[in-house]
């Protein structure tokens, strides 16, 4: 700190390290900006759109409208629609000085074009909110397991915009039909019609040229793809996914700035983990332990929380294959402990029946009663109290009455 104070005194208000901390976080921002600007082509387009602006302001009406065409085109190229939009009307400024031949021609292409993207903008927005609508159930519900979950996403399937894909007006907008439509599938256990839907998806992005902002679709969608082929039992093509995830930097050296790591990372590992659970292969599973910690220690602040959950939940089960139940019940805790907001609640009731089982395991009968009493009140307060689970309380029951144990 004080060297800081020492070395910034004369630009910046002396004593005040405040000022200095935020001085220096804006310029490390704007030097990150730079590096990643041929990344990202929305601060690109944004700073050209800025650009001619202020060349017109100072009268350079030739050169602005000719930076400002660029913009609209890097803007259509890339689908970005309010960077398009905003283009279009600095656009209209500009073209106001030219002439009345060039102005009409100028104009009339000018709202033609507008009138395209707002009906493209407004179709995505209309995919968005239907995959929002669909994230928040699928958050909380691991698989359809109640009439209400069943009901909303057979509702979803009939929506107008999901019954042909002509309705998807745009590259994005066909991303989350496909997404969509594969996910609603899964959840209502046709498996064989989700796989259909994302390796159309898979086709589709793998058929055209990749740009910076597929490389997250393209991950998401190996991602998914290997998930349905291992459910399928294609065990070797959804190992083939898994290493397409992992090595898709390298596939696409042009866009690796763009590809978080921790995105490839996480979701290979949580195929390539759930993998090892279906072949069975708990001991092979168990020996990519290590390496996976390392990895979750450079990346673990950059995981999403109910990612990092089902991580967990997979290496508490391969542990539990190889009957290593004290380490199956460190990964179990790190998901009972670490869950304050109730991610993914789904797997957490499936966390606290497992808590149960690996405690009747190790022979810890005294902490067993509290346990029980303590997850069947979970579960009924969620209402996640199904079938399975009253049949296994009821069971759990009789384990720690000692009475009972000659009835099992």
């Amino acid at each position: 700190e004080k060297k800081l104070k020492k070395k910034f005194q004369t630009k910046l208000a002396p004593g005040s390290f405040q000022v200095i901390k935020n001085y220096l976080s804006h310029v490390i921002l704007d030097r990150l900006c730079s590096y990643y600007s041929d990344d990202l082509p929305g601060f690109t387009v944004r700073q050209m759109i800025e650009k001619a602006t202020v060349l017109d302001m100072k009268q350079f009406k030739n050169e602005a409208w000719k930076l400002i065409r660029k913009a609209k085109q890097s803007a259509f190229k890339n689908e970005l629609f309010p960077e398009a939009i905003k283009a279009l009307e600095i656009e209209r400024i500009i073209i106001e000085y030219q002439d009345t031949k060039v102005y009409k021609e100028s104009i009339a292409d000018n709202l033609a074009e507008e009138k395209i993207i707002i009906e493209k903008h407004n179709n995505l927005t209309k995919y968005v909110h239907l995959h929002s609508e669909m994230s928040i159930m699928y958050r909380s519900n691991i698989i359809a397991r109640n009439k209400q979950v069943i009901v909303f996403f057979n509702k979803m399937l009939k929506h107008p915009l999901l019954q042909d894909k002509s309705s998807a007006l745009s590259y994005r907008a066909s991303f989350l039909f496909f997404i969509i439509k594969s996910i609603c599938y899964n959840y209502l256990g046709n498996t064989k019609n989700s796989f259909k839907y994302i390796q159309k998806l898979v086709n589709m992005l793998e058929s055209t040229p990749m740009v910076s902002g597929s490389m997250k679709m393209y991950i998401r969608s190996l991602y998914l793809m290997a998930g349905l082929q291992s459910n399928l039992g294609k065990f070797t093509d959804s190992m083939q996914s898994v290493r397409k995830i992992k090595n898709i930097g390298n596939a696409y050296p042009q866009f690796a700035k763009s590809i978080p790591p921790q995105l490839s990372f996480t979701e290979s590992v949580i195929i390539e983990t759930d993998l090892y659970l279906r072949i069975p292969d708990y001991e092979v599973g168990v020996a990519q332990v290590p390496r996976i910690e390392a990895e979750l220690k450079k990346f673990n602040y950059a995981i999403p929380k109910d990612t990092l959950l089902v991580l967990y939940y997979n290496l508490n089960l391969l542990y539990f294959g190889t009957g290593n139940y004290h380490k199956a019940l460190y990964w179990l805790n790190k998901i009972l402990n670490e869950n304050k907001d109730e991610y993914v609640l789904d797997l957490i009731c499936g966390a606290r029946i497992l808590f149960l089982i690996i405690h009747i395991e190790l022979g810890n009968d005294d902490l067993l009663e509290y346990a029980a009493q303590s997850t069947l009140r979970y579960l009924t307060t969620r209402k996640r109290k199904y079938k399975v689970e009253s049949i296994f309380l009821d069971l759990l029951k009789m384990i720690i009455n000692p009475d009972r144990k000659k009835d099992l």
